[in-house]
């Protein structure tokens, strides 16, 4: 199905998400967040630290309760966690009007004309793989989008010589 990536990186402030949160452990996956939160706008910590130890640690929390035959904590946070972990990016076409859902390990399981509804179903696979509820992937999938203009972001890519003429 989905590959899963160890998520593997060094960070320069914080290393350990006990330095700033001793009690992260008991607390659940929105209390973590809004902690990580916390520490980056009250202490002034590096966010990008921060944030990538929060999904480093709802990484290693996504694969204990899928070992122990758990269910995953039914929450958009949880769900977007295990949408990075799987490379799963979710976005909003504003010219389209359409949800896009992209992750480079579905391109190969595709067949022409059912992309995009197999898409919706492999994250859906995805969630189930991983212990975590299906039945409100779809509405997590629609809170989870990221718009986007591609002509837009066309536009903005290209470095513009104006030239006036006199």
């Amino acid at each position: 199905m989905g590959k899963v990536k160890n998520i593997k990186k060094k960070t320069n402030g914080v290393t350990f998400l006990r330095e700033i949160i001793p009690d992260y452990k008991k607390l659940n996956v929105d209390e973590l967040l809004h902690k990580c939160s916390n520490c980056v706008h009250v202490h002034n910590y590096d966010a990008e630290d921060v944030f990538y130890l929060f999904q480093q640690e709802v990484s290693n929390r996504l694969d204990d309760w899928k070992a122990d035959g758990k269910r995953a904590e039914a929450t958009l946070n949880v769900f977007q966690a295990l949408c990075k972990k799987c490379d799963i990016e979710i976005l909003y076409n504003k010219m389209t009007h359409r949800i896009e859902i992209n992750c480079k390990h579905f391109k190969n399981l595709e067949v022409l004309g059912q992309a995009e509804e197999q898409r919706y179903l492999m994250v859906k696979e995805i969630c189930r793989e991983c212990k975590f509820t299906t039945n409100l992937a779809l509405e997590y999938i629609k809170l989870s989008c990221k718009p986007y203009h591609p002509a837009e972001e066309w536009i903005m890519s290209k470095d513009w010589v104006v030239r006036f003429t006199t």
